[in-house]
């Protein structure tokens, strides 16, 4: 984790990518969920090549930022994303990822 936060400039989007999303985190973490959602929903756009499971980790991390702002329509989609991304690749990860967001959102619902 220390790693993710070297003050060394990142030398392409497989570095840069988990940093903004810890950084999100901790932004989350300091209780600015809205910004840190434009923070990391800004990198998504930015044009860096950001690969599939990193998107997925976003998309989850995006979801939970909605759910927790009351948007549980929003974060059922962003975890849909997740789910899609973890079937393409094959990723378990996602998959747990996804699952758990679908759990929270269902217990949140009643």
């Amino acid at each position: 984790s220390s790693s993710l936060l070297d003050a060394a400039p990142p030398t392409d989007a497989r570095v840069l990518g988990p940093r903004v999303r810890l950084l999100c985190e901790q932004i989350e973490d300091a209780g600015a969920i809205h910004l840190a959602d434009a923070l990391v929903s800004t990198y998504l756009v930015s044009g860096d090549e950001i690969d599939a499971l990193e998107r997925g980790r976003i998309a989850a991390l995006r979801g939970r930022f909605a759910w927790k702002q009351g948007d549980h329509v929003t974060a059922y989609e962003r975890y849909r994303r997740v789910r899609t991304i973890a079937r393409r690749i094959g990723s378990m990860e996602l998959e747990v990822r996804a699952a758990v967001g679908f759990a929270v959102i269902a217990r949140l619902r009643g």
